[in-house]
């Protein structure tokens, strides 16, 4: 599979999300390219997901960044554009497929776990640019990766999330800080999502 094969095999999966439970479509995605870059690049994995003390405080510190961006400001900007919102807001309760919030986490933490694991793993060390150049690839092809679910919010934060997770992946060298802030950021999204009343 080449590298290019990542996006267009995740795009495929988003699309599927659209015909089928998103969760399941995603998460049979994730499964697939995951599985398949623990077996062809195990050695690569393994050096980016060693685990230190340090990594793992700066993972906690970029999520407490992002709950305070996501629950601190981002209201303001439902509150004063509430029908650019009002679309994504629906389409991330849609996610959830009638699932209560802790059933949606079996689905979604798993899938967190394969986005970075593809993205920020794999995907990232084979773009092997300079650090703001990868950062800012990464963040358009995981935000393009995205655009099929229909909402172009998703998109945009799609890419921002990317690039912020793509900068902590390149300069600690390891996914692990950008995997704990993805997962502390889902799970709170899950479990306490914006609403219009924000």
């Amino acid at each position: 599979m080449k590298k290019w094969a990542i996006p267009l095999a995740w795009l495929a999966g988003i699309a599927a999300s659209l015909r089928f439970d998103p969760l399941i479509a995603i998460g049979l995605t994730s499964l697939i390219l995951t599985s398949w870059l623990v077996a062809t690049e195990a050695p690569l994995l393994r050096s980016l997901s060693r685990i230190s003390p340090r990594l793992v405080a700066l993972g906690i510190a970029a999520a407490a960044v992002m709950l305070a961006v996501t629950y601190g400001i981002v209201p303001m900007f439902i509150r004063a554009f509430p029908g650019f919102f009002a679309e994504a807001i629906a389409t991330s309760s849609m996610m959830r497929g009638g699932r209560t919030p802790l059933h949606a986490l079996v689905y979604v933490l798993p899938i967190v776990v394969a986005e970075e694991v593809i993205w920020r793993g794999a995907f990232e060390e084979w773009i092997g640019a300079r650090r703001y150049a990868t950062a800012f690839t990464c963040g358009i092809v995981y935000a393009l990766a995205h655009a099929s679910r229909g909402s172009l919010l998703l998109v945009i934060v799609a890419f921002i999330c990317g690039v912020y997770w793509s900068l902590l992946r390149e300069g600690s060298r390891s996914i692990v800080p950008a995997l704990i802030a993805h997962l502390i950021w889902d799970t709170a999204i899950v479990l306490a999502p914006l609403t219009m009343s924000s």
